[in-house]
């Protein structure tokens, strides 16, 4: 979902970002995951009303209510951003902004993956522009096959003032939050993949947002 666009890894597994940072982090230890297991099955006894409506055994979103309806028409898509496993990502254009769009071929296999990214974005609702990217709008093809989202553009550049520990630190503080805070483990974030900077809202500053959820783990389940 950004500018300088995203690839695909020699596996054929879509990577969004590139990161420019050598060494993968730490992997965490059998008792770390236990430890955040057990954080995100606590959760399960008082979540929040957002994620109530969202994470109900056996229920998907196929909505948000506050996002958007865009007329797929009056979408003017640029450039290819990347390429995934279910369609391609776009620059695009709508109503005088520019966003990032991302494709859902519901032909394939995007019915699934299309339910599972909205069911993550309305659980997260409160970190949207923060944690992960602001989602704006939806949208789908007139026949109905192919659906899109339209989220917040990101940059693969950091700060220059961020070096590789920086990096990684904020890896992983994001997924911790994530995960205790959302029971939400992303199953795609490996070797810093899925990774963005987005502007924090202040103009002087990028943070880093974890994007594409298409596959994860419900901790509250």
């Amino acid at each position: 979902l950004n500018s300088t666009g995203g690839f695909i890894t020699p596996k054929g597994k879509k990577r969004w970002t590139k990161t420019g940072k050598d060494s993968p982090p730490p992997q965490p230890s059998p008792a770390d995951k236990n430890s955040r297991a057990k954080a995100g099955k606590k959760r399960k006894t008082n979540p929040k009303d957002s994620i109530q409506s969202a994470s109900k055994k056996g229920k998907t979103a196929s909505n948000i209510p506050k996002l958007a309806s865009a007329t797929f028409q009056d979408l003017k898509i640029g450039e290819e951003l990347g390429v995934g496993r279910n369609g391609s990502f776009f620059r695009v254009s709508w109503k005088g902004s520019d966003y990032a769009l991302k494709q859902f071929d519901i032909r394939k296999d995007g019915v699934k993956r299309f339910e599972n990214e909205l069911t993550a974005y309305l659980r997260l609702e409160k970190a949207w522009g923060k944690l992960v990217p602001r989602p704006h709008f939806l949208s789908e093809t007139p026949s109905g096959g192919v659906k899109f989202l339209g989220l917040q553009l990101g940059s693969t550049d950091a700060d220059s003032s961020v070096d590789d520990s920086d990096f990684w630190d904020e890896w992983h503080r994001s997924h911790q939050v994530l995960e205790r805070d959302y029971g939400i483990r992303h199953n795609d974030a490996e070797n810093g993949h899925n990774t963005i900077f987005i502007d924090d809202g202040t103009g002087h500053h990028r943070q880093l947002a974890i994007i594409d959820f298409e596959s994860w783990e419900d901790l509250l389940d």
